[in-house]
């Protein structure tokens, strides 16, 4: 009888675990989604803006003890960002343009920061700080596959998205063209920072799957995450399939290198998700956009180039001359007539045109340190992050974006002090609480 009880209570005891857990798990993963994304609401922008920058920052000011565990490194690193920040806005007074668009660009990439933080934070608060790494990286990938979920209800139900965008402000750019068809979510407009995202999402799933041991998300979870941010690459931009590729066969062949069936296991899977992605191309309302998104691999695989027009014209952005005044001292202009100075896309080219060749490699400098400090975690893992990081600033100004995910994974490791060889003897004080579901082997 005494048995019985105590199994009845036992299992009560689960069930509410279990529940607590799901509440909490849910929460973080609303905080994620709402904070790195938070849909533009037809309200006035300086509100907005308020909301955006407070709610993370008065959450770090309540948690204020998490900022103490910051190293000197980590430190000096935010007085270079704070430099940063001071620089976006002095040249435009020195060079007496008056345009501060790059200034808010590092204004918004202050607030990615605040807000990884913040939700780092969380993930402590919730769940202790010895294994905040490997849940801020999972809590990232699924507000990455939530994204592209939504894009495909969006597109799938258009009266939806005309509904949503009645509440939420609606870019221009969204359906002006067949090929953009899914470069749409609850933020808006899709693009460049988007494709970013996916592919840092298929890094950290590569990572969470491949790299840790024992690995802490289960197969179907991890494939579920790889085939979700491959999608967003080929939704939100070309440029992203292409570098996930190239950096998921590098994680492949390298963590795996001891192990032959792993390696064809993914080939495999891989391969059922390319023709499920091809068996697309015949569907009426989804040519324009396969074309759009196939068209540079096909060329490369056909004739070893990627025989694309915007590679072409990007390829050309990338040569423009700069004259030796704007190269030493920057001409204090990141925008003009409402287009990029200069109509370069490139970011190597925009940073230079700005503030010069000197405030380029403090800018950029301060991006190469932060990613070598990701090397406590992985050295294939900076290979890939500059692997990303180079392909991406050809193509658009992202350093920024390196800056801020670089510092909250330093942060995690820093807070956490805890190595992929050490998760085992953690694993079984964790069990109770863990949302990462063990994978069995």
């Amino acid at each position: 009888m005494r048995d019985s009880m105590h199994s009845t209570d036992s299992n009560e005891m689960k069930k509410k675990v279990r529940y607590t857990s799901l509440h909490t798990n849910l929460f973080i993963l609303f905080s994620f989604c709402f904070l790195l994304y938070m849909p533009k609401f037809n309200i006035p922008s300086t509100l907005f803006d308020i909301l955006s920058y407070g709610i993370p920052m008065i959450y770090l000011l309540v948690n204020i003890k998490v900022l103490k565990k910051l190293s000197n490194k980590q430190s000096f690193f935010l007085l270079c960002i704070a430099l940063l920040l001071f620089m976006s806005c002095l040249f435009p007074l020195i060079n007496k343009t008056n345009d501060f668009s790059y200034f808010k660009v590092h204004l918004d990439s202050c607030k990615i920061l605040l807000s990884y933080v913040a939700l780092l934070c969380l993930i402590i608060k919730k769940h202790g700080d010895r294994m905040s790494l490997y849940y801020f990286m999972y809590y990232y990938i699924l507000t990455h596959v939530i994204y592209v979920l939504v894009t495909i209800i969006m597109v799938c139900f258009p009266s939806l998205q005309d509904m949503w965008f009645t509440l939420v402000h609606k870019d221009a750019l969204i359906g002006i063209r067949d090929e953009y068809l899914f470069r749409v979510g609850w933020q808006g407009f899709a693009g460049f920072r988007l494709t970013l995202h996916c592919t840092f999402s298929v890094i950290f799933a590569l990572y969470l799957r491949y790299r840790v041991r024992p690995c802490v998300i289960r197969t179907g979870q991890f494939w579920l995450s790889f085939a979700g941010c491959l999608m967003g690459n080929m939704f939100y931009g070309r440029s992203g399939l292409v570098v996930t590729i190239v950096v998921s066969i590098l994680a492949i062949l390298i963590w795996n290198r001891q192990n032959i069936i792993k390696i064809l296991k993914f080939a495999c899977l891989a391969a059922g998700i390319i023709l499920f992605m091809t068996s697309l191309k015949d569907v009426p309302l989804l040519g324009e956009w396969y074309d759009w998104m196939s068209r540079p691999i096909v060329n490369m695989m056909s004739s070893g180039e990627f025989g694309d027009s915007s590679f072409e014209t990007l390829k050309e952005m990338n040569q423009i001359e700069i004259p030796p005044e704007s190269f030493l001292f920057g001409d204090g202009r990141y925008t003009e007539d409402g287009h990029y100075y200069m109509g370069t896309d490139a970011g190597f080219i925009r940073n230079v045109f700005f503030w010069g060749i000197f405030g380029a490699v403090i800018s950029y400098g301060i991006t190469l340190c932060g990613i070598l400090e990701v090397r406590k975690a992985s050295k294939l893992l900076v290979v890939q992050l500059l692997i990303v990081f180079f392909s991406f600033e050809y193509k658009g100004a992202v350093y920024y974006e390196f800056i801020a995910i670089t510092f909250a994974i330093d942060l995690a490791l820093c807070i956490s002090r805890l190595k992929p060889s050490q998760i085992e003897e953690r694993r079984a004080e964790q069990s109770s609480t863990l949302v990462l579901d063990y994978c069995d082997g």
